[in-house]
């Protein structure tokens, strides 16, 4: 079986429900990096002034044990950390906090993208991977409308739908997840019913990851990572229900990338 995803024509919203947008290339390993940033550092700092390192571990279990691996990853970070590029010997990260459109965040993945490629030469992707998550309130999103909402105002029955309607959503949490392929790659969908920590506010988490997992021309990942975003808005526009729409005030329609 195969995603089937409808077409949506892209609309840009006032805001969104998005806690972190991510965007990852892994690949083979470059030696050269774990030497020297600093190049890399002057092509992203005025954008990415911040810069911290930190160690990251990689747990592999197999029939013989665990392996664990040490790696070092180099972070530049925006002044107000809401954007950060990570780069490691094997991978270049983008993960943003306070998504604004498809542009800025596409923009911001093209400069880290460029930067890797003059500082480092050619790249060969093993992965690349874009996901959305998204944290939907009903109680914030009740408060800025003022009126109650249900969470069917917010989201689709088909996402907000247990076995057999052995349950009612007031007091109930679930989490689902479905995978399956898509012409080049897949996409792995997860979402339900959550109860954040600290706050234990019940939120309706959509989390939807597409990614490719083999080898590539790293110079083709903002053509794939623009395929990827729209697959993604497809997913975030079936499931939202015309209450979310609402709230997110849609400003136009046309097409942006990534």
């Amino acid at each position: 079986m195969a995603w089937t995803l409808p077409d949506y024509e892209y609309v840009k919203y006032r805001r969104n429900p998005l806690a972190a947008v991510i965007a990852q290339l892994r690949f083979h390993p470059i030696l050269k990096i774990e030497k020297d940033q600093a190049g890399f550092q002057d092509r992203v700092r005025q954008q990415f002034p911040r810069f911290g390192v930190g160690e990251i571990q990689d747990v592999r279990v197999d029939f013989q044990g665990a392996q664990v691996t040490q790696r070092r990853e180099y972070r530049f970070d925006t002044l107000d950390q809401k954007m950060t590029v990570t780069l490691s010997a094997t991978s270049l990260s983008l993960i943003s906090r306070a998504h604004e459109s498809r542009a800025v965040f596409g923009a911001a993945m093209k400069l880290a993208m460029d930067s890797l490629a003059s500082e480092y030469g050619q790249v060969v992707g093993t992965r690349l991977g874009l996901r959305y998550i998204n944290h939907v309130s009903r109680q914030q999103i009740a408060d800025d409308l003022d009126r109650e909402l249900s969470w069917s105002d917010l989201i689709h029955a088909d996402f907000l739908r247990l076995p057999r309607d052995l349950s009612d959503l007031e007091g109930t949490r679930y989490v689902m997840e479905a995978r399956s392929t898509m012409n080049r790659g897949e996409l792995t969908l997860r979402y339900g019913l959550i109860q954040e920590q600290p706050s234990g506010q019940v939120m309706f988490r959509l989390d939807t990851d597409r990614y490719l997992g083999e080898e590539f021309d790293a110079s083709g990942t903002q053509e794939i990572l623009n395929e990827f975003s729209r697959d993604i808005y497809a997913v975030f526009r079936a499931a939202a229900a015309p209450g979310l729409e609402e709230w997110m005030e849609p400003e136009s329609g046309g097409t942006e990338d990534v």
